[in-house]
């Protein structure tokens, strides 16, 4: 659901159908070239995964960093394919980015699609709290 996130602006949509093309995950987040979704943390990123399919042609999800939540710059992910085949499914193409740590203060996390893919799990490493 979208109540994990800070802000989300375009075409966006819940997924829980048609999970056997997905392997079986039926809670996704389906975006279109310039949809965006924003994550808040409580303390500073330490870096993180965020796992996509691909409906179609392979479209790159540009990750951006903030410690405002206003003005974000760009970062670099490291992008892991797994080029399984079709199958007896018609199984999605899939993707995990690997988010590098933010700088000292980097509390936001934007991620913004540049074509149609459906985000299946974002996972934010940050410090321990300290309670």
């Amino acid at each position: 659901d979208f109540s994990r996130m800070h802000s989300r602006d375009g075409e966006l949509e819940l997924k829980t159908r048609d999970c056997r093309t997905v392997m079986e995950d039926a809670h996704r987040i389906a975006g279109k070239a310039g949809s965006t979704l924003v994550y808040k943390l409580e303390s500073p990123l330490q870096g993180g995964l965020v796992y996509v399919f691909f409906p179609g042609e392979l479209a790159d999800l540009k990750f951006s960093f903030s410690s405002d939540g206003k003005t974000f710059r760009p970062a670099s992910a490291s992008r892991e394919d797994f080029p399984y085949g079709a199958g007896d499914y018609g199984y999605l193409r899939r993707a995990i980015y690997e988010l590098p740590p933010g700088v000292a203060k980097d509390r936001f996390v934007r991620i913004e699609f540049t074509g149609d893919a459906q985000v299946s799990r974002v996972e934010l490493r940050q410090p321990a709290s300290r309670r």
